[in-house]
């Protein structure tokens, strides 16, 4: 993925759990689906918290271990979903992000049905868990 990054900004390859950052020199974490494919998704978000500025943000999209899709490819042993997802339960990510932020918002209402995004689907349908933290 980063040798495909055609940007003036200089991507990073680095550990979740030893980010090579100074504390609070960062404005904006974004992760996209990755924590729980981490076998210790919490130190990746202290190291988050340890890098983000004061009034930094982060960003957190988590597959919904709850939704049909999700559980589909859990259970599916050709899946990368269900080959590489460490976290069965998600249930410590949204724990240790809210215990860590002073802020924070979730929304449960993301899916896909038909190839197109849904808003306010029900519960077996959400794909995706989003969480915007405030540190």
């Amino acid at each position: 993925m980063l040798s495909t990054v055609h940007s003036p900004l200089q991507p990073i390859l680095a550990n979740g759990s030893f980010l090579p950052f100074v504390s609070d020199s960062i404005d904006v974490a974004l992760c996209i689906t990755s924590l729980e494919f981490m076998s210790n998704p919490k130190n990746t978000i202290h190291e988050i918290h340890r890098v983000l500025k004061p009034e930094g943000t982060l960003l957190a999209l988590l597959l919904n271990p709850n939704s049909n899709y999700v559980q589909q490819k859990m259970n599916d042993p050709d899946s990368y979903i269900g080959q590489n997802v460490h976290a069965k339960t998600i249930e410590s990510i949204p724990q240790t992000i809210s215990y860590l932020f002073t802020q924070t918002k979730s929304w449960f209402d993301l899916s896909i049905k038909n190839d197109e995004i849904v808003i306010q689907s029900s519960n077996d349908e959400k794909r995706l868990i989003v969480m915007k933290a405030i540190k």
